[in-house]
């Protein structure tokens, strides 16, 4: 595989894993309808809590493993940290939206609490993998970046 598709292979599972998302939520927000009126407290609290650790854990995760993936000298290793990152980084963000997902379809939460799942959705586009995000996360040297952009070196 070049390093051209494997980019290509983490956008298709980026877009797949956002895509599960939207339509579940667009599948259970049909179902229930406008939602209850009546937020329970505690369940609240439980997402909003759930989906602040799973941004600050999945960022400490993320970096972390950067420093992993930073330390090593060839390139196909570096790119398979960042790739390990990304899911790393993405199930800590998928986490709380199925939460507050379950949470939304079987107890009383209002509507206005499926922003939350609004933030981990923007959060995902933000965190779309690419080539340049790699370069400049992992630090890589002119010789590598050089070989990422071209794309055309088999992993």
């Amino acid at each position: 595989m070049t390093i051209k598709n494997y980019f290509k292979n983490l956008q298709i599972i980026h877009f797949a894993m956002l895509s599960g998302q939207v339509l579940i939520f667009l599948v259970l927000f049909s179902l229930r309808g406008t939602g209850s009126t009546e937020t329970s407290f505690a369940y609240a609290t439980i997402l909003l809590f759930a989906t602040i650790l799973g941004i600050i854990g999945g960022h400490v995760v993320f970096k972390r493993r950067l420093l992993l993936g930073q330390s090593e000298d060839n390139l196909a290793q570096k790119l398979q940290h960042f790739r390990a990152a990304l899911f790393l980084r993405y199930g800590t963000l998928e986490g709380p939206f199925l939460l507050s997902i379950v949470l939304y379809s079987f107890y009383p939460i209002d509507n206005s609490y499926l922003l939350i799942n609004a933030v981990t959705i923007v959060l995902f586009f933000y965190y779309r993998p690419s080539a340049k995000l790699a370069k400049d996360l992992l630090k890589l040297d002119y010789i590598a970046s050089t070989t990422v952009e071209e794309g055309s070196m088999e992993l």
